[in-house]
């Protein structure tokens, strides 16, 4: 099976569908799914006083996220390492015992394996996903809904999420860092009042 890269996702070769709020890849031949993900922008998250709980909470979400990434970027390579060394199909077995059929016997079977990880983690990721986007729903503010899961959820960057905001506003690039620092405000008070959400739940 081909290999493709999407956003900065190694990929199987893809059917795309959307859920709502966020993008699921669709493997053609088996249904599991790998989330397309931007990587972050670099930009550190803001120093604000936020109640810890919620903001680690969201950040793991983002984590589980990244290893989703790693496992599908193992897979990439170790598939592009079979077919350059061997030609074969993960379904081949093979047929003559040598050192390298049993070099590429063990990567097949690791790749096996890696895949079935990469399927538990993705139902699992898709899980807390429909928790999160749950606990975000329940806020009263559409702003703070739309900041809160653009970042965390969509894992956009801020200048990103700053033009989907903002962006049709006709001073817009006369005031882009203005209307930045009010996406830090909303932020603030979307995680805010989150925190007590969250903790409502929790308890």
């Amino acid at each position: 099976m081909s290999v493709y890269r999407l956003q900065g996702v190694a990929i199987p070769r893809i059917v795309k569908t959307s859920l709502t709020g966020f993008s699921w890849l669709f493997t053609a031949n088996n249904n599991t799914v790998c989330p397309a993900v931007q990587q972050g922008d670099g930009r550190t998250e803001r120093n604000v006083e936020i109640m810890p709980d919620v903001k680690d909470y969201l950040l793991s979400y983002r984590e589980k996220v990244d290893d989703i990434n790693y496992l599908c970027d193992r897979i990439e390579a170790l598939e592009d390492k079979i077919y350059r060394v061997g030609g074969v199909r993960l379904s081949d077995m093979p047929k003559n015992p040598s050192p390298e059929v049993d070099r590429l016997s063990h990567q097949i079977a690791v790749v096996l394996d890696l895949k079935e990880e990469l399927e538990e983690a993705q139902q699992n990721v898709k899980a807390e996903y429909k928790k999160i986007n749950s606990l975000i729903n329940k806020l009263e503010s559409a702003k703070e809904r739309d900041v809160i899961k653009s970042r965390y959820i969509d894992l956009f960057k801020w200048e990103e999420i700053n033009n989907i905001m903002f962006g049709s506003q006709a001073d817009f690039n006369d005031k882009e860092e203005s209307y930045l620092r009010r996406i830090f405000i909303i932020q603030k008070s979307g995680l805010n009042n989150l925190n007590r959400i969250y903790s409502e739940y929790e308890n």
